[in-house]
């Protein structure tokens, strides 16, 4: 009887379920994974008063992963599908219940912030609960690494399509940094807004620093 080699037993963490927590919540769970939403006013965008709707997710943005066929070959599997569902229950829960998308139809502005965790050996005395980075890391707040910005922003994108707006189609402008956060851990930061430039404003950005003959 041929012997039948055994492998050691595997143990799997199980991840917990996503939990919300609003800003003015009495008692904030370290496990949350969407902080909160909050409308506010951003005077900034020529002196008009924009609502603008923010969004905090903690812990490490996942990036959008290569479609690949299914076993019929008849299909495209998403193997990012069932984290952005996750992803996106947790930002419906703190969104306003029964009015849909928070901009249907208009067009819509994000700013997105990827904030990579920051090593522990970058901190003094390796101690991340103090926060206190070397003085040699204090200016190093770029993060050159993995996963890809683009594929973090079409991940994020996707799980609140529906929620911020209706259609990926209306976000007509996004300003994005990928940085390292402060503190030893990731977090995501989003602000959606209706987009209220005017062609001319968009236009003199574009042509920043350039001749003013150039035929667009």
């Amino acid at each position: 009887m041929p012997k039948v080699k055994i492998g050691p037993k595997r143990h799997y963490r199980k991840n917990k379920p996503n939990e919300v927590i609003e800003l003015d919540a009495t008692e904030v769970k370290k496990e949350s994974s969407v902080v909160a939403m909050v409308d506010l006013c951003d005077t900034e965008k020529g002196g008009m008063e924009v609502p603008v709707h923010k969004f905090k997710m903690l812990g490490h943005c996942h990036a959008q992963a290569r479609p690949k066929p299914a076993r019929n070959h008849n299909k495209v599997f998403d193997p990012s599908g069932l984290e952005k569902k996750k992803l996106a229950a947790a930002i419906a829960k703190v969104t306003p219940k029964g009015k849909g998308a928070l901009f249907p139809v208009s067009p819509v502005e994000l700013k997105v912030w990827f904030m990579m965790e920051q090593p522990v050996k970058n901190f003094v005395g390796r101690d991340a609960s103090s926060g206190k980075l070397k003085a040699d890391m204090e200016e190093l707040f770029i993060a050159c690494i993995r996963p890809d910005i683009d594929n973090m922003l079409k991940f994020s994108m996707d799980a609140m399509n529906g929620i911020a707006c209706s259609d990926d189609c209306q976000v007509a402008k996004v300003t994005m940094h990928k940085i390292r956060n402060t503190k030893a851990e990731a977090a995501t930061v989003v602000h959606v807004s209706e987009f209220v430039e005017t062609h001319e404003q968009a236009i003199d950005d574009m042509l920043y620093d350039m001749e003013d003959d150039i035929d667009i």
